[in-house]
């Protein structure tokens, strides 16, 4: 158990160092749009058209930074959880707590990255049937394995409150 805690532990670290460079990333991209005024503007590895305006490219890439930097958050929170668990203290109240908020903040993650995908997919494709539902499908394939990993993050949470009920009811026992 203890080298699965050490692996995750590991992986949340490097997940937070890839998040902050791509945050530092967006920020310089941010600067450089303000200064140069480029022609083509790519965010995400995609080329946007030039007749969007300055404040719809600015606006896309502020939210994004807004999501990058709500995960590192996010994963700040988890990676206290995993430290806690490698301590041997599981089942506390605290750990419920952060689980829980790493769980909703994972739902409202996913929201906001399928109203940006969404918005993105609307903007870049010209409005026809098709392409609404093409726009439609593209996010939730970004979005459900979010939904998905929060749920489990949720149901884990409700676990450990039981168990934390359940030892608390053990030490007063004994």
């Amino acid at each position: 158990m203890k080298t699965i805690l050490k692996f995750l532990n590991a992986f949340i670290k490097t997940l937070i160092i890839i998040l902050i460079v791509e945050v530092f990333g967006k920020m310089y991209s941010i600067i450089l749009f303000l200064v140069d005024k480029p022609t083509t503007f790519e965010v995400h590895g995609i080329d946007f058209p030039t007749e969007w305006s300055n404040l719809n490219r600015t606006i896309f890439i502020i939210s994004g930074s807004i999501l990058t930097i709500f995960l590192v958050y996010l994963a700040f929170i988890f990676r206290k959880v995993i430290t806690s668990f490698s301590r041997n203290n599981y089942f506390s109240s605290e750990n419920v707590k952060q689980l829980t908020k790493v769980g909703k903040g994972l739902i409202f993650y996913g929201i906001g990255l399928f109203l940006l995908s969404n918005t993105k997919n609307l903007y870049l494709n010209e409005l026809t049937s098709y392409n609404l539902g093409y726009a439609f499908g593209q996010s939730v394939h970004k979005t459900v394995p979010i939904f998905i990993c929060s749920s489990f993050i949720l149901l884990i949470a409700s676990i450990i409150k039981k168990g934390n009920i359940l030892q608390e009811e053990n030490e007063l026992t004994i």
